[in-house]
């Protein structure tokens, strides 16, 4: 196998990884969008700060991203379609991230517990 039937290879492993979990009705909480990043810089064989200078991001940023710590934008799931030639799609990852960002909106009590402060009035029970 040549080095770019490698990273073909690499690539898809990690494209099918995330479209199988964007399918799953399940939320696996290890497999966040952050890993699915790490995972495509692997793949890519870059390291964190040549890869977040190849996509004009704050290196800081990208590991926040990584780490789960920060939620992706609408121009980072563009440039990472635009970064692997639209072998992965900008759907895909934004699919990625929103299906975690619902499982948090779901499961967050403490965000609930907060911000039942700020409804100071509620309807009636239907």
């Amino acid at each position: 196998m040549t080095k770019a039937d490698h990273l073909r290879a690499d690539l898809l492993q990690v494209k099918y990884q995330m479209e199988s979990v964007i399918e799953s009705l399940e939320y696996q909480g290890s497999l966040h969008f952050g890993y699915f990043l790490s995972a495509y810089i692997r793949a890519v064989q870059k390291k964190q700060k040549e890869f977040a200078a190849e996509i004009s991001i704050d290196e800081t940023r990208l590991s926040r991203i990584i780490h789960n710590k920060e939620f992706p934008n609408d121009e980072l799931f563009i440039r990472l379609e635009l970064h692997s030639n639209n072998t992965i799609s900008a759907l895909s990852w934004f699919l990625l991230a929103e299906k975690g960002k619902a499982y948090n909106i779901s499961t967050n009590k403490e965000l609930r517990r907060k911000e039942k402060k700020n409804v100071h009035k509620t309807i009636a029970k239907i």
